[in-house]
């Protein structure tokens, strides 16, 4: 897991050769407005939005996640994780 801030985003375009596309649109929309839901993004990627109350890290470990198909980047856009 990497835990850093949006403005650090090009550190991490080597890592998947999506990273850049999807760090690209995150930066460059406007999303503070946007409604829960899927979001079809460029290169095949997807959004969830979400505006439900994120769980804390003692419920997180109760739960194993595996990311064996997929990436995920998280990113909060208001309030605080």
């Amino acid at each position: 897991m990497i835990i850093d801030t949006i403005a650090n985003a090009s550190k991490y375009y080597s890592i998947h050769p999506s990273f850049q596309k999807a760090f690209e649109y995150v930066k460059n929309n406007n999303l503070e407005n946007t409604n829960d839901g899927t979001l079809d993004m460029p290169e095949n990627l997807r959004a969830f939005v979400t505006t439900a109350q994120g769980t804390t890290a003692e419920d997180s470990l109760t739960k194993f996640e595996c990311h064996d198909l997929n990436i995920d980047i998280q990113y909060c856009i208001k309030g605080i994780e």
